[in-house]
């Protein structure tokens, strides 16, 4: 409300969010576009949802694939591409079949990697750009990006990926790997104690 935004845009989030999105409409006089792949409850939040499970042909795109599509929506195709490479980390993070538009969209992303914070993820885990595949994704990327809201601050892997200089996507790269190690490290305590 203090920022004065007049639109909230959620993204994997918000479907069943129905009493939350009211608030936001009548209290804070806020508009609101809920983007989410998460099953709808019984009522809806009374503003424009787009979840695939709304009548979309392939329903199992993940929350950041349909912010893609969202992108595509409001831009075009060729720019939507571009993004492909975030949106592919919430694709394989979330473990979606890579079929149909998933598929495509990692295999796009594989082969564009346009986002400075994440070409610094992939060099710090001594992964060749033009080698990138969907299981170095799923091992070495989204660990340390998902780390970051398990032991630390979810806004460092959001400051990696708006990094627009070397020398912040270097520092939130470090910041990631470190909170990394602790949640491994955190890991293996929980799996020692549960054999203990």
């Amino acid at each position: 409300k203090e920022e004065k935004f007049d639109l909230v845009v959620t993204v994997d989030c918000g479907i069943t969010a129905v009493d939350e999105v009211e608030f936001i409409k009548k209290i804070l006089r806020v508009d609101v576009l809920v983007t989410d792949h998460h099953e709808p409850g019984e009522k809806l939040p009374n503003c424009v949802c787009i979840n695939p499970k709304l009548g979309y042909p392939f329903k199992d795109l993940s929350g950041s694939g349909v912010a893609l599509k969202l992108v595509q929506a409001l831009s075009s195709y060729e720019v939507a591409k571009s993004f492909c490479d975030l949106a592919s980390i919430g694709t394989i993070a979330d473990i979606m079949p890579m079929e149909s538009e998933n598929r495509a969209i990692v295999k796009i992303a594989c082969r564009n990697v346009n986002n400075l914070g994440l070409k610094e993820l992939l060099i710090a885990n001594k992964i060749e750009i033009n080698k990138l595949d969907c299981n170095s994704m799923a091992i070495k990327v989204c660990p340390k990006i998902n780390a970051a809201g398990r032991v630390d601050e979810p806004m460092v892997a959001l400051d990696l990926l708006l990094a627009q200089s070397d020398v912040i996507a270097k520092n939130k790269v470090k910041k990631l790997m470190e909170s990394n190690t602790e949640r491994q490290n955190l890991t293996e305590e929980c799996y020692q104690q549960a054999l203990d």
